[in-house]
């Protein structure tokens, strides 16, 4: 009698399991109806360097009181007024300006003969400095015209009259001359009408920026550096973007870079740029523009139902680069991704419903069947 009532035990054990199992694969045939959805979208970021460009050219007031290029080509003689104007062109952006004069002929002549020179410009060394900041496509002349001595004599007059004047510039932005020194310009030593670069994002401005989740993942502007200006070597610009999860479940938004086919030169602006992305106080990457690192991917954080999260960036230029770095343009991707595992809310079709039928039906005639052999088995050794 143990024996027997083992046995029955022992086949609704198994056959709670068979029914078990079937029951698993017809849930599987329903979890089939569900999927993965993968949303992405990105932005092509552009940069292109710019640059700090002057001109000198030089002028004369006529007796009729117009003004012409400079062509002086009179007779000077002990005690003469020319008119000459050397002016500074800025053509590009902000800058301080300086020149240096240089008299390579035995004439007596020196900076105490250069008239007009105004209260702007100051004497530090062998520099005259003009101390405001000259703004992009301003002038400024250095002098207006020569008084030459009236102790001149015969011989001095005839002589060549040679005035060398070397104008040079460097960038205003994250520079402050200190005109109480000798060398105002610490050091720095740029070139004979210098030309700098800068960096350029767009026009400055502060158009908002977000990377939207609703039914699919957008982001707007498609350029997220189009509020950055212009940069200039040593400069430091900041931006944000907002993440907005519209939806009603909760969201992980991932970030990664890629680059488009670049040459080897708009490489190199990206590769030497630093690049800091962060939410909050925590540092999601630092390292720089290229970012070959996020290749891969960092996730953004969670964005809950309804949530809002803001991240941070902040490009830098080194302050050492120079023309090498002049009008280049160059470009990076960032690209945005979520994904979302829900079911089929459509009600299956017929169809689907016929082929869930298959499913339940052939389930129920394995479990069955092999209820029946387990069972036959049992009596034949009963017997």
């Amino acid at each position: 009698m143990n024996k027997e009532m083992k046995n029955r035990k022992s086949m609704a054990r198994m056959a709670v399991i068979i029914l078990l199992a079937a029951s698993a694969a017809a849930n599987w045939g329903m979890a089939v109806q569900a999927g993965i959805k993968q949303f992405q979208a990105q932005t092509l970021n552009h940069l292109e360097t710019g640059n700090i460009k002057i001109e000198l050219k030089e002028y004369q007031i006529m007796e009729d009181g117009t003004e012409t290029d400079y062509f002086y080509d009179g007779e000077v003689v002990p005690g003469t007024y020319v008119s000459k104007i050397p002016r500074i062109h800025n053509l590009s952006s902000d800058c301080y300006v300086r020149i240096k004069t240089e008299y390579p002929s035995k004439l007596k002549l020196e900076d105490g003969n250069l008239k007009g020179i105004s209260d702007d410009w100051i004497k530090r060394g062998e520099y005259w400095y003009y101390q405001p900041v000259l703004e992009e496509e301003e002038s400024v002349d250095f002098f207006t015209g020569i008084q030459f001595p009236a102790d001149w004599d015969e011989e001095q007059a005839g002589q060549d009259i040679l005035l060398a004047l070397h104008a040079e510039a460097i960038q205003a932005v994250n520079f402050t001359p200190d005109y109480t020194r000798d060398d105002p310009w610490f050091g720095e030593q740029p070139q004979h009408c210098l030309q700098e670069f800068g960096v350029k994002g767009g026009g400055m401005g502060s158009s908002p920026m977000y990377v939207i989740y609703e039914d699919q993942l957008s982001v707007s502007p498609t350029d997220f550096f189009q509020n950055l200006g212009t940069l200039m070597p040593g400069d430091q610009r900041s931006d944000s973007f907002a993440i907005e999860n519209k939806n009603a479940e909760e969201a992980e938004i991932w970030f990664r870079t890629e680059l488009p086919e670049l040459s080897d030169k708009q490489r190199e602006v990206l590769d030497g740029m630093a690049l800091t992305i962060q939410k909050g106080e925590e540092i999601l990457y630092q390292g720089n523009l290229a970012a070959g690192d996020l290749e891969q991917g960092v996730s953004l954080g969670k964005a809950l139902p309804g949530g809002h999260m803001e991240v941070s960036f902040s490009i830098s230029v080194p302050k050492e680069w120079e023309n090498a770095y002049a009008f280049r343009d160059t470009a990076v991707k960032w690209i945005f991704e979520t994904q979302r595992i829900t079911p089929d809310p459509s009600p299956p079709t017929g169809e689907e419903t016929k082929n869930q039928g298959w499913i339940y039906f052939s389930a129920g005639t394995v479990s069955f069947l092999v209820l029946l052999a387990v069972l036959a088995g049992k009596k034949s050794k009963a017997e």
